[in-house]
């Protein structure tokens, strides 16, 4: 059985070289932990949490010193936009077109793709979106990757754009007299809210009402039972006292 090129049962070495051949083709080291890199990715999440701590060995801190040379920082570190970028083409590179939903995607880089896609919706064609301008360069960036910017949002393979009567009808639900691209993410969430309160306090209100139309027509046929009782005991009451003297 073949092993691994590299990995946690690889000499060190062997997966520093591989590490170091990984820059010197991509002049980085950030790839997917979830791609055809995986189990080098899994070596250097090791090797951070190991030589991050204080009073290494002369071997561990040589080792240390070797990672800091090819950009490895040790210690928790946001992630820049040119590091999801290069997770996008490492798990391309392995799976082939993606979307940024797939599973093997990290919630990070779905976060990201999802994020990219709402900040350009909300912002091209005139839009006041509270998104940034993603600007010429990252536009260039994402045409490179082959990033489809609509997905999910509008024209792309997520579901095709909003026809004129669906947009309608959706500003009709929200209860706003806005164009939509003049709705901003906030705006949304807001209104849904107050939509989704609203319905929930119309719910209540008729479980409510319900409840009591149901406990009153409960105690009505109670009481008509109750009479009916009576009026037969009362109809047949000497009956009943013949049956008692017995």
């Amino acid at each position: 059985m073949a092993r691994n090129k590299y990995g946690p049962n690889i000499p060190w070495d062997e997966n520093y070289a591989s590490l170091e051949e990984y820059h010197r083709r991509n002049g980085n080291v950030v790839f997917s932990r979830k791609g055809e890199h995986k189990q080098l990715g899994q070596w250097l999440d090791n090797q951070r949490r190991k030589l991050k701590k204080e009073g290494l060995n002369e071997i561990d801190a040589a080792r240390k010193h070797k990672l800091e040379q090819l950009g490895i920082v040790f210690g928790k570190v946001k992630a820049t936009w040119d590091d999801r970028i290069n997770e996008w083409k490492d798990l391309q590179a392995t799976h082939g077109p993606i979307n940024g939903t797939e599973s093997f995607c990290s919630d990070s880089l779905k976060k990201w793709a999802y994020n990219t896609r709402w900040e350009h919706w909300t912002t091209k064609e005139g839009g006041k979106g509270q998104g940034r301008n993603l600007g010429e360069e990252r536009m260039a960036q994402l045409k490179e990757i082959g990033f489809d910017l609509d997905f999910g949002v509008g024209g792309g393979r997520g579901g095709g754009a909003l026809d004129d009567m669906t947009q309608s009808a959706l500003l009709a639900v929200l209860g706003t007299s806005k164009e939509l691209s003049d709705v901003t993410k906030g705006e949304i969430y807001e209104l849904l809210s107050i939509k989704v309160d609203e319905a929930y306090n119309a719910l209540y209100s008729a479980s409510r009402q319900a409840d009591t139309e149901f406990r009153e027509n409960l105690s009505m046929h109670h009481n008509d039972a109750r009479e009916k009782r009576n009026e037969w005991a009362e109809a047949h009451v000497a009956e009943l006292e013949d049956i008692a003297d017995r």
